[in-house]
Parts: C-alpha cells; structure tokens; sequence
C-alpha cells in the first residue's frame, strides 16, 4: 500500500475515533504555554512566560480559605490575617516589608497588595525587573506570608483599629449595600453568618490563639499555589519555588474546608436598601438553583453556551429599547453563573433614577416573560453566533497584548474555580465547533426553566437621601407580581439594519496640519474649526480610543 494512503487512513481513523468519544467525556484542554508542577509537600506552582510588559513579572499567591472556613469566635480573622501577613514574618521584622519594597521602587497598591474572599485569600507581587535575585526576594515574602507570619500580639493590638474603622467605613456604598443585603437574602446559610469584613466585637477582642489557629489551619501547603507571569526563562525560577516553598510541612491535619451552604429560593420576596453614596437606582432579580461541579469538560462548556446566548439575546433586547428611547433604565441585563461553587445564580438587573424603580421593575420582568413566553427567533440566534464568534476570534488577535497583571488574574480565577485556563485559541475551536449545533428550540428550554416565576427576590437598590422616596418592601412585591402577572405580546421580527447610517456624511477638509516626529503625534485643524490630535500605536491590537473634549468637559 501506498504509504501516503496508509498515514491518511490512519489519521482519519484517529480523528473518527476522537470524535467516538462522548461529548460529557471529553475534557477542557488547559492553555498548552502553562508550565505547572507540585512540590512534594503539596504546594502546587504555575509559570506562564509572557513579554508584556518587557522585564517584568506578575506573582500572585492563592490560599484555598476564606471567611467560610471560620469558626464562630473567628469572623473576620481571614481578612484581619491578610492585613497581618505585611505586620512581621520571620524573615520581614514588623515595620521592614512595605519600606524594603519602597526602597526598590514598588508602591503599596499598584506592585503589593492582597485580597479576601469568602472562599480565597489572594497576595500580589508585580516586581521592577525580573532579575533573580528580585525574584528571590519575591518568592521569599509569598513564603513568608504562607508559613512564617509571626502575629506579635502587640502589632494584633495597632492593626485592630485599621480593620475596624475598615469594617465601619467599608469600601464604599456597593461592598455596604451587599454587607446589609446579604444576610437577609442569603439568611440561614453560611455564606449569610461569615461576610469576610466579619464583626466588629471579634476584630476589637479576638486573643491572638485564634489567629495563630485559623493560620495554621488553612494555611497549609496543599491550600497553597504560586503563579508567575513575566518576562524571563522559567529555568532559575524553578528552583527559587522549591527552595522557599518546599521544606515547610503542616503541623495538624487538615480540616473539612466549609461551603456557602446554600440553599434554593421557594419563594417570592422582596428587599430595599439604601446608602447615602449610592449613585443610581438599581433594581434585580435573583434566583438561586442547586450548585453543579466545576466545568472541566466539552459537554458542560456547551451547556452554559446554550444558557448564555438566552441571556445574550435578552440583554440585546434591553440594549434595543434604549437605543430607541422607549426604556426607563439607562442600562439592563441578564444572566446565568455559578456563584461561589455552590450553587447557579440566575439574574436580571437594571439601573436608572429612583423615581424610576417601578417602571424600571416593569420592564426588566416584561422582557424576561416575553422571551419565556414566546421563545427568541431565529435571526436573533444568528446574530448570538455571529457575535460570539466575532468576540472569540477578536480575543485570539489581542490576546498577545494582554498584559501580565490580567493573564496571571485569569490564571488566579481558574485555580480558585478548579477549571481549565482555556487559551483564546482553544476557545475559538469550542465556538467554532459547538455554536453551529446550538439550536433555537434549546436556547429557549434552557431560558425558560432558569427564570421561571415564583422564587425571585425583587430588590431595590437606591440612594439615601432627603427628597427621595424610598417604596416598602411591600411596594416592590406588588410592583413585582403585577408586572409578572401582566399579558406580553411577542416581540415583532424585523430585519437587521445592513448599514448604520443611511449616508455616509460629508467628510471636513483640513486646512492646517502638523507632526510632532519625537512624539509621533499628528495634529491638524479642520475648515469649521475643530482641532485634530493622532497617534498610531499597535501596543493594544484591535482597540482605538477616541476623546471629544467640549468646553464642558469630554466625550469618550
């Protein structure tokens, strides 16, 4: 036999073969450019070699812990922690880390800093240059912060204030919004009893033994797991990670990590809250089914595709009313996610002015009940291929230029959800292959058991104010029940517009024009009189930024 024909009989027998394999049994392949390991002791690593920007490196440290992992006498010790890790370490007496970091040019905020969550505490490094020697000196703080934090009683004592007065002020009126909402939403789970910034009584008297056992719990080194991205060979870096990650063992066994404990919504209620620093009126809707695993294969990947081209079309539906005018809200939404690992959240949401709330309430269930009622159409599910696809091949051109800081965040969120980083390639052959099968009547099934009535929390979410009125609980309830109640026609078809504008306008003429060769910058003036600055730049691909400055402020 011919050998080219054999090798070509082959192939395709592999590639039959690949695609016999059942779609809930094919796994979400990792981005190929990840080099990852695991230390003997447990501590797992991932290195991602990337040039932008040119002679850096991002390092982040992730803790699989939380505020749930607290006991009753610990809430708010896993951000109270967070804030220790920068008092004293064995190798960072208090007082010398922040200023050793300022010595060599990094800030506190943009180059050091941390994060806590209900399910992960996450520490951020963005080094000067990617010399090992920084990097050493990198590596040995993350270690430091994972397994030799020195808790001194009296720094407990002078950081207690700075927690508290964090706990009193928040971070502003969204995080105050969900420390006031969520218990009540969320009440009798968990999730509802540990929001990370925790009770003022336990941060003002907490002895320092339930510091010291929290940390030695959860900060263990099968929770732990350091991610580098930057500019260098991975070769003198692998070593840096045994050597300050690898001899540490854990001291106690591990305890159960604890979940959000959630639990489904049953019935219809409604919540207002107000804050003094709120901006705008936002009215939502959620819902709250059971949690699923995490999405490690092709079969899950398709089935949240289905769910989000629903919610993709209705948020388009929103998007259309307010280009025409005809809505209340100035933006609205839609969606199905998975929240904290434990359960699938199913959302809706709109903002505007409180005077609109109702109306605005209104409208976000119409739509919502109209697509349930009547289905989307087939040019709609058209146009959600189409977008999609444009955005998935748009994400493999500009992919190159994303910069350290989001690669390593993306490979942060996949380790904390315990999925696959996908590559923006990988994701391209996903859509490219499973969009076309998607079907009309699936999108719809999938949309239509998500927001089905009778279990929606209706919240409004509106400034505190004189002058403003705030509705009772009792108002939004009805407000909601009538709008869920009401008939909805279906939506009429038209056919999309081919042109977005029906004449091209009359293009100026330059009467004045310049350049600016150290710069790069041309600069002309237009015969009405309009001044005209420009400058190319392929630092970030596929974007163009546009400024109109009036004299009464600018136009983005």
């Amino acid at each position: 036999m011919n050998r080219s024909r054999s090798r070509s009989i082959l192939i395709s027998a592999l590639q039959l073969a690949a695609f016999a394999i059942p779609l809930s049994a094919r796994e979400l392949p990792s981005d190929d450019r990840l080099l990852h390991g695991q230390l003997d002791n447990g501590v797992r690593w991932i290195y991602r070699q990337h040039d932008n920007p040119p002679g850096k490196m991002a390092l982040q440290m992730h803790v699989r812990t939380g505020s749930l992992n607290e006991t009753d006498d610990q809430r708010g010790l896993a951000h109270f922690l967070e804030h220790m890790c920068f008092n004293g370490s064995e190798n960072f007496p208090p007082g010398t880390l922040v200023p050793y970091f300022e010595s060599i040019g990094m800030q506190f905020g943009p180059h050091l800093n941390a994060f806590t969550s209900f399910d992960q505490t996450v520490y951020m490094l963005f080094t000067p240059n990617t010399e090992t020697e920084q990097l050493d000196k990198a590596l040995m703080v993350l270690s430091d912060y994972a397994f030799r934090v020195t808790l001194p009683g009296e720094e407990i004592d002078k950081e207690r204030g700075v927690v508290l007065e964090e706990s009193r002020s928040g971070k502003g009126a969204q995080q105050r919004i969900r420390d006031e909402l969520w218990p009540d939403l969320f009440a009798d789970t968990r999730f509802a009893a540990r929001l990370p910034i925790g009770e003022d009584d336990i941060l003002a008297n907490a002895p320092r033994s339930e510091f010291v056992d929290y940390y030695r719990a959860w900060y263990r080194p099968d929770n732990i797991t350091v991610v580098l991205v930057g500019d260098a060979d991975p070769e003198p870096i692998l070593p840096l990670i045994e050597k300050w990650f690898g001899e540490y063992e854990a001291g106690q066994p591990a305890r159960d990590p604890k979940g959000p404990e959630f639990k489904p919504f049953t019935g219809e209620r409604a919540f207002v809250v107000t804050d003094p620093e709120m901006p705008y009126c936002e009215v939502e809707l959620l819902n709250i089914y059971p949690g699923r695993p995490p999405t490690t294969t092709e079969a899950q990947w398709r089935n949240e595709l289905v769910e989000s081209i629903g919610a993709w079309i209705v948020g388009r539906r929103y998007d259309d009313r307010v280009k025409k005018g005809e809505a209340s809200y100035r933006q609205a939404y839609a969606g199905v996610s998975d929240f904290f690992h434990d359960a699938v959240l199913v959302y809706g949401g709109a903002s505007g002015e409180p005077q609109d709330w109702e109306t605005m309430l209104t409208e976000l269930i119409t739509e919502v009940k109209r697509a349930r009622e009547h289905g989307f159409t087939e040019r709609e599910l058209d146009l959600a291929r189409r977008q999609l696809l444009a955005a998935a091949e748009r994400a493999v051109r500009t992919e190159p230029t994303l910069n350290a800081q989001s690669i390593i965040s993306q490979i942060v969120a996949s380790v904390n959800d315990r999925t696959p980083l996908l590559s923006a390639q990988t994701s391209l052959n996903l859509f490219e292959e499973h969009l076309p099968g998607v079907t009309l009547d699936e999108v719809n099934r999938a949309f239509e058991e998500h927001f089905k009535p009778g279990t929606f929390a209706h919240i409004v979410t509106l400034v505190e104010k004189e002058g403003v009125p705030v509705p009772t609980r009792d108002e939004v309830l009805a407000g909601a029940r009538k709008a869920w109640d009401r008939e909805v026609d279906p939506l009429p078809d038209s056919d999309a517009a081919a042109e977005l504008l029906e004449e091209l306008p009359e293009p100026g003429k330059f009467v004045e024009q310049s350049r600016d060769e150290e710069l790069g910058v041309t600069s002309a003036w237009l015969d009405n009189g309009v001044r005209m600055h420009h400058r190319f730049m392929d630092y970030k691909k596929d974007s163009v930024y546009v400024s109109i400055s009036l004299a009464g402020g600018n136009i983005e």
